[in-house]
């Protein structure tokens, strides 16, 4: 539904940016009509989000011949699924650690702003140039099948959007995505660097199995492709767990478990976020009403 160029921003002393615009496929008056409505919701779900590993939106409107656009910060990288595919191998165990460390972070952005992704995946984590850890730095890109949370719903009931072989297991039984798909999601990406492999790459081919593979979690173990540590594995299966409710209660807490397989440098980088000396959702939950944090949340009241 889009396309995007490499332009230059005249006004700004030539600035290098994108131009992603609205490109409507031959389908019926209606889709073409919702399609028009996400595009245009794109720039304002991203305005609620400023944080360093999401896609800056900069500009957005409608040109002369009517033709819709959204400008954003220009990328130079390539997505996970390429890059990956051109590496011909796995990350090793802190590079994927710390690449998953930076997409739990703006993932919990968007979430602390109302917003789900609803089609997080390989092709959807873009990997641009950075100074530190492993000279990469996840950038979250393409919401458009994000939903806020005051949004108005454009998708029809009994239709999914997004992709089908990255659908959670709730997706897959037609339910709304929550926060905790894009957990899923998450964890999805996380086995992909870690194997090299889509959990479900042996039924692309056939939609149904497929769909009835998600549903059930019938997928191999990540220790079926590579050696791993099997603390780590025990992570990526929780986050990925069939049922929503027994996943870590946030992404957050999918976070602080992965911290500890990071790279020096990112455990320094994300220690006062993720480290060992932050509390958990669960610890907070279990400390009761007279703990710290429940002390907090009436004083906010």
């Amino acid at each position: 539904m889009g396309r995007v160029h490499g332009a230059t921003d005249t006004k700004l002393e030539g600035r290098q940016v994108a131009v992603k615009t609205l490109v409507l496929p031959d389908v019926a008056p209606d889709m073409k009509e919702q399609l028009t409505e996400r595009f245009k919701r794109e720039p304002e779900i991203l305005a609620l989000i400023k944080h360093k590993h999401v896609v800056e939106v900069l500009d957005h409107g409608c040109d002369a011949d009517g033709t819709l656009y959204l400008v954003t910060e220009l990328l130079e990288g390539d997505n996970l699924n390429q890059h990956l595919h051109a590496r011909g191998e796995p990350f090793s165990i802190d590079h994927a650690a710390d690449l998953a460390l930076e997409l739990c972070a703006g993932v919990q952005a968007c979430h602390a702003a109302g917003v789900i992704h609803r089609d997080l995946k390989p092709d959807n984590v873009f990997l641009v140039k950075a100074q530190t850890g492993s000279g990469l730095e996840v950038k979250i890109i393409d919401f458009g099948l994000a939903k806020g949370q005051h949004a108005q719903r454009l998708t029809r009931a009994g239709i999914v959007p997004g992709t089908i072989r990255f659908f959670s297991p709730e997706q897959a039984a037609g339910e709304e995505a929550s926060e905790q798909s894009d957990q899923y999601s998450i964890a999805l990406c996380l086995y992909f660097c870690l194997t090299g492999h889509e959990p479900y790459d042996q039924l692309q081919g056939n939609p149904l199995e497929l769909i009835n593979a998600i549903s059930s979690s019938a997928f191999p173990r990540p220790r079926t492709y590579r050696e791993l540590p099997e603390s780590l594995e025990a992570i990526v299966l929780r986050a990925m767990h069939r049922e929503p409710a027994q996943r870590f209660p946030s992404v957050r807490d999918l976070g602080r478990a992965l911290w500890p397989f990071a790279g020096a440098a990112h455990q320094d980088l994300w220690r006062t976020e993720y480290g060992p000396d932050t509390e958990s959702s669960e610890a907070r939950e279990e400390a009761g009403p007279n703990s710290w944090w429940h002390r907090l949340l009436r004083r906010r009241r």
